[in-house]
């Protein structure tokens, strides 16, 4: 794992940028999934607004990805 994020306002929602891409899990860690529109790619580094409403990830070799929470 590179990075770790907890929602500021979800707090049962992590993070997790690996090596593999992005990866949310929404029970606290206990079981994740691969996040649609990031590519399978290293994340470097995770960053939230302090409204937990956009998750910015920065994808090694890639850019920087912008999501939108629903």
């Amino acid at each position: 794992m590179r990075s770790l994020l907890f929602d500021p306002v979800e707090p049962n929602t992590v993070y997790a940028g690996t090596e593999l891409g992005l990866y949310r899990s929404q029970d606290g860690g206990q079981t994740w999934q691969r996040l649609p529109s990031v590519p399978a790619q290293p994340v470097a580094s995770l960053a939230m607004d302090a409204e937990g409403r956009v998750l910015y990830a920065a994808v090694n070799g890639v850019g920087i990805f912008k999501g939108v929470k629903r």
